[in-house]
């Protein structure tokens, strides 16, 4: 080919096109492959809408589409990653089979595989197909995929064959594959309560199955986050208070109905802790300690460093510290974790630092969830390990949050103790909780110097980080250097207004679209306060805390000016948005009919994930100190969300 196209980039460059005499950098981009010159044909004999398809003008030139993902080399080699129509989407999630089925082939005694998705029981399952040299159990090959995958990658279905059916051609047969089973199908438990009838057929109703046994998982059966605001709708309908939590906590319709059964007080297994261990460490967190002895930063081990935050404070410990950054992150089929940094840095600061990486930055390939790093490191003065890697997600059917967020900081303070350094923890203001019928009392809120004082936090996203504030004071408590840094809704650069490059799954655009979806915003939420930290100046403030006092070991470094959310709401208004302003009971009656359609219910979890649905309950979110707040305690309803 006289030229090469690297387009539609994944990791948010702008499209490249590169020539055979061009300049070939930046290298790693990993996109479609696409191929010019005077030897590509003019299309497909007698086929114009594949041809259509394929060939394209792009660039004044007529280019062909080959389907394959690709990246070039620092040397200008393309490599050939594989197929983009091995990548499929199962209940409007991005799957790549290949990845599956190579993690499949890898396991001990497996020879072929084959991943499709199918139809079973109405429902859109993955199915495993494989051949082996040896019985495999199924139930443990599917909790080795567990401990890889993410949970929506792993399959539903499997079959071991005796042999593959293949094609004239060499191909594995599809259409002669066998109906598999599903994994979780076990022995039917008929429910017995009322309660427990009520969610089996509600279950059956969601997923359109013909059965469910009392004991089967939401999530095992096929169900997603998505599906879940159907199954509260139809819950509600049926006078049973479930919460977006409940479905997430309990999964089966036994467990569900329990709660209905035992109305006992809240329990998130935090009270029984003895707190009062910590009760010196927090007193001593005080301005009086900030006139103490400074700690140094020195060279920073940096975790979630392509993240919205860390790539930030990346920038800033560059721009102002003469330490080196070891950069702990994980690679992919489609990059290397050095050309994701590299991509990272490029979009957010338009250079390429490279002559960073020739002196102070490194990479550092692995997981805060294991230590099979650790080696990496190795004879490596590390002073500071800053810790910004978590999964944001605030539910999960799985352990997953709590392995990273609060499992991946054990493994960042076992290596602290390991090289003598301080573990600086990234958490949030969101450990204040709730305040349930009153208690704690209002007059408490979450301070500098405070951690448990009777919150209720069942949120998994919030209790994972209240655990690791826990496990990082527990560390103090043992002689470690430690500090907590509780961020706040980090928003836009105060320089030039540049924001995270993945909003979409920002927690806060989510809540803003949600009302917009809706169509509508209750009055009585027009002074609701919104605080707005600037990204830029979050990151600044976290690294240069790192210098304070060992005994300043807790930090709200978030804005403490706050806003009405109902002045946002407006200028949505004067942008063109369809919002109205609404009474209490007009909202709800539009948060309802948004609630029965399918596609906006959809988009409405932002809002019902923090609906309490519990009527004999007065909850309210608890604030956190800051100054100029209009309101710290603001009441959760079914209006408020």
């Amino acid at each position: 080919a006289e030229y090469v196209t690297v387009g539609r980039p994944l990791l948010n460059y702008n499209e490249i096109i590169v020539d055979k005499f061009g300049d070939t950098s930046p290298y790693g981009v990993i996109g479609e492959l696409y191929i010019g010159g005077i030897g590509v044909a003019k299309g497909y004999k007698n086929l114009p809408e594949k041809t259509a398809a394929a060939f394209v003008e792009y660039d004044n030139a007529r280019m062909y589409r080959s389907g394959d993902y690709a990246k070039w080399d620092k040397n200008g080699m393309v490599h050939i990653l594989g197929r983009l129509d091995n990548q499929v989407k199962l209940r409007g999630l991005r799957i790549e089979l290949g990845e599956i089925e190579g993690l499949i082939a890898a396991q001990p005694g497996i020879k072929k595989v084959t991943v499709i998705i199918r139809k079973l029981n109405g429902q859109d399952n993955l199915c495993a197909y494989f051949t082996a040299d040896k019985e495999i159990v199924i139930d443990e090959l599917r909790d080795e995929l567990k401990k890889h995958l993410t949970h929506y990658m792993v399959p539903t279905a499997y079959l071991q064959l005796n042999e593959m059916p293949m094609t004239a051609n060499g191909k594995t047969d599809v259409k002669a594959l066998p109906q598999p089973a599903l994994s979780f199908e076990t022995e039917y438990s008929e429910p017995v309560t009322r309660e427990e009838k009520i969610l089996c057929e509600i279950f059956q109703n969601v997923l359109s199955l013909d059965k469910v046994s009392a004991d089967s998982s939401f999530f095992d059966l096929g169900g997603t986050s998505l599906t879940v605001t159907s199954v509260l709708v139809e819950a509600n309908e049926q006078g049973l208070e479930v919460s977006y939590g409940d479905i997430f906590a309990l999964k089966t319709p036994r467990k569900i109905a329990a709660k209905f059964s035992d109305k006992g007080e809240f329990s998130d297994g935090l009270s029984d802790y003895d707190y009062t261990v910590f009760d010196g460490i927090l007193a001593s967190n005080n301005l009086n300690s900030l006139k103490e002895q400074k700690s140094r930063v020195g060279n920073l081990l940096l975790t979630g460093a392509t993240g919205f935050l860390g790539i930030h404070i990346l920038k800033f410990f560059l721009d102002n510290y003469s330490g080196n950054v070891y950069c702990l992150l994980r690679g992919s089929r489609r990059a290397t974790a050095e050309q994701r940094l590299r991509g990272q840095l490029y979009y957010y600061f338009e250079d390429d630092f490279e002559r960073y990486f020739e002196n102070r930055i490194s990479v550092v390939e692995g997981s805060i969830t294991d230590q099979n790093w650790f080696t990496q490191l190795d004879g490596k003065q590390v002073d500071t390990v800053i810790n910004c890697a978590a999964l944001v997600k605030h539910f999960s059917e799985t352990d997953d949050i709590e392995r990273v967020n609060a499992g991946g900081v054990k493994n960042l303070i076992d290596f602290c103790k390991k090289h003598n350094s301080m573990i600086v923890q990234v958490s949030t203001g969101s450990v204040a909780g709730d305040r349930v019928n009153d208690y704690p009392p209002r007059d408490e809120v979450l301070t500098e110097q405070k951690l448990y004082f009777g919150q209720v936090v069942d949120n998994q996203y919030v209790h994972s980080k209240f655990l690791a504030e826990r496990y990082v004071l527990e560390a103090i408590r043992d002689g470690l250097k430690g500090k907590i840094m509780r961020v706040g809704n980090l928003a836009a650069r105060d320089s030039d207004g540049e924001f995270q490059v993945n909003f979409v799954s920002n927690g806060f655009m989510g809540r803003l679209r949600a009302y917009l979806v809706i169509g509508a915003y209750p009055y009585s939420m027009m002074n609701y306060p919104v605080e707005m930290a600037p990204i830029d100046e979050t990151a600044e403030a976290i690294v240069r805390l790192c210098s304070t006092p060992e005994k300043c070991c807790i930090f709200h470094p978030y804005n403490n000016h706050y806003v009405p959310l109902g002045d946002i709401i407006l200028q949505m208004k004067r942008m063109g948005m369809n919002i109205k302003l609404a009474e209490d009971d007009e909202f709800a009656a539009m948060l309802s009919d948004a609630q029965n359609d399918p596609e906006k219910a959809a988009k409405l979890t932002t809002l019902l994930a923090y609906d309490y649905k519990d009527s004999s309950k007065k909850v309210e979110m608890i604030g956190s100190a800051a100054a100029n707040r209009p309101d710290a305690n603001s009441v959760h309803s079914s209006t408020s969300a």
